[in-house]
């Protein structure tokens, strides 16, 4: 309802109760767009995508400038971890992860449980260990998909280039992204990964002492590699050390079926992919949901996917490290004001930070800076729990719908002290086995997290709204789809809900005196109608108001565009008719 002020809402925000005292209460996400959220100062360049005043929104906060924003209120705790012996839970308050080590062969209902209720939580990031970790070995080799997919052609490969800066007197070396991409054969960046990784081995440097071991490149030879694109024309990487491609978004659905099979078959949690009993796309069918992975990504150390939020904000996140290391930074979920803020801290004025909010993850916008200890700090103070770590090989990180969030791959090269990652980086390398690559793949996918308490489920499909509220005035297209997982679920478990007190209802099949083991961790039809609510009566009004809204044009005369609603039946009621399939995502 925050997302309107018309004369209806302003009536259901009338009796909204002020802000709670300063200095003793938590955050709560649900008022934060009251509280949290002012817009630019009047007279200044910069708008808020919606229009919220304290005009027309009782207790609604004033114009700030940056200057007067103030600190967000700390989280909540978390709660006590279970002891089910399992899995070991632990938690870092400096890196601000959730760790799960699930070290049993044994899933159990506790665990899985205290996961799902920790997901919802965007203030910590959640860390899982052992949830994969008996993939085919033979399927998941350079070999094995070069013999596959060859001979395909990939066509986003994102070209980075190495760049020497200074920081005070000391020299750096880091790979910057260009705007090119690159068209090639699979199995030509196959060999190219290959050359590189070959040339990327790490070694202990034995003239360094042991209390400042530290991990140094060996000595790289210049080698040159060729490819053809898809248009038969030739390029010349003329030293594979000075340039790294990264290949993103390579769809393992529908060319590696094999290896996604066996990563589906392989993961632990199936219920938190695309599609899954725990994402909100389980009500629609799978023809008519955006594709959202998994996919899987290759590349050389260095290269970096800047602070960007997953679909303009409207979906969740699985990363699951295969090889090599990421650096990551993640900030918890925030109001618009607060996100173009975060920017702007962690990523200076240089670029428009609306830009490089609602900008792609690999834009051509050069963002080349990374976050410094400085910076953290001021979000730290700000109350925006950043969370900088580092996801190892087998570790699966959930990015929360909405959070801001950067990953770059973790290279043996030196970083300035001041650089956010220094230390853990440093610590790191001191581990490594000299024989070790770090070279990177992983597989990622969106989802859209429904959450399993009332008012997490409440929180999860409010934010999707919203995300998509501002898209829509920026002209974006969402990647979630929430409008319709919101009907459709609504439409499914109401219909689980009436069926569970329907006692004499006929079954089709017959009846089955084996005992049916049913996952305890799936929120009751009652506690998912209670999270949906709010969310479905502001759709379900909005959508009336457009009816009422067309009718009336209808009746205008004059120089107004009539509206009008097709008449003409979909594909289910006469496909002769009409070819509009209304369980499809071809309109999308």
């Amino acid at each position: 309802q925050s997302t309107q002020c018309n004369g209806q809402l302003y009536t259901y925000a009338k009796d909204l109760p002020p802000a709670p005292r300063q200095g003793w209460q938590v955050y709560e996400e649900e008022s934060a767009w009251r509280f949290y959220n002012p817009d630019f100062p009047k007279g200044a360049s910069r708008r808020l995508n919606v229009s919220r005043t304290h005009h027309n929104i009782p207790h609604m906060v004033s114009f700030e400038s940056d200057e007067e924003l103030r600190p967000l209120p700390p989280p909540p705790p978390l709660p006590k971890f279970p002891e089910t012996g399992h899995c070991t839970w632990s938690y870092n308050n400096d890196t601000r992860v959730v760790l799960a080590n699930f070290h049993s062969e044994t899933l159990h209902h506790d665990d899985q449980n205290f996961l799902l209720r920790m997901m919802e939580r965007d203030d910590i990031t959640v860390i899982s260990e052992g949830l994969a970790g008996n993939l085919d070995q033979s399927l998941w080799t350079v070999g094995s998909i070069s013999c596959r997919i060859g001979s395909d052609f990939h066509h986003k490969i994102r070209v980075f280039r190495k760049n020497r800066y200074k920081v005070g007197k000391a020299e750096f070396e880091q790979l910057v992204e260009t705007k090119e991409w690159y068209k090639m054969r699979v199995s030509e960046y196959l060999r190219y990964l290959a050359m590189v990784c070959d040339n990327q081995m790490t070694r202990l440097d034995q003239n360094i002492s042991s209390s400042t071991v530290s991990k140094l490149v060996m000595p790289q030879a210049k080698k040159q590699f060729v490819f053809h694109d898809c248009d038969g024309c030739k390029h010349t990487i003329n030293d594979v050390n000075n340039e790294a491609l990264y290949a993103v978004d390579l769809d393992l659905v529908k060319l590696l079926p094999w290896l996604h099979k066996d990563f589906e078959r392989n993961f632990r949690l199936p219920d938190i992919l695309p599609g899954g009993r725990y994402c909100m796309m389980d009500a629609v069918n799978p023809n008519g949901r955006p594709f959202m992975g998994p996919n899987l990504y290759m590349t050389p150390p260095g290269t970096y996917t800047h602070i960007h939020q997953d679909g303009h904000g409207t979906v969740d996140s699985g990363h699951f490290c295969l090889s090599g290391y990421n650096e990551v930074l993640m900030i918890r979920r925030i109001v618009e004001r607060r996100k173009i803020h975060v920017v702007e801290l962690l990523m200076g004025k240089e670029l428009p930070a609306e830009d490089i909010l609602y900008g792609l993850p690999h834009c051509d916008d050069q963002v080349s800076q990374w976050p410094t200890k400085d910076s953290i700090k001021k979000c730290e103070e700000m109350g925006y729990c950043p969370s900088v770590f580092i996801l190892k090989p087998g570790q699966m990180v959930h990015i929360n719908k909405g959070r801001l969030h950067a990953f770059r791959k973790m290279s043996s090269a030196q970083l300035p002290k001041t650089d956010c990652h220094c230390d853990l980086r440093d610590h790191i390398l001191s581990s490594l086995q000299p024989s070790e690559s770090l070279c990177c793949a992983s597989i990622a996918w969106d989802w859209m997290y429904k959450g399993i308490s009332p008012e997490g489920i409440n929180r999860e499909v409010s934010s999707i709204l919203e995300c998509a509220r501002l898209n829509r005035s920026r002209r974006l297209q969402s990647l979630a789809i929430p409008e319709t997982t919101l009907l459709y679920l609504a439409k499914n478990v109401i219909a689980d809900f009436r069926g569970q007190k329907r006692d004499g209802d006929k079954s089709i099949i017959l009846p089955k005196s084996a005992r049916i083991y049913r996952n305890n961790c799936i929120p009751s039809s009652k506690k998912v109608l209670r999270g949906i609510l709010p969310s479905l009566q502001f759709v379900v009004s909005k959508h009336s108001s457009a009816s009422r809204s067309s009718k009336k044009c209808q009746l205008e005369e004059g120089g107004y565009d009539k509206l009008e609603i097709i008449s003409k039946p979909n594909t289910h009621e006469n496909p002769d008719v009409f070819a509009l399939d209304p369980y499809g995502s071809s309109d999308f």
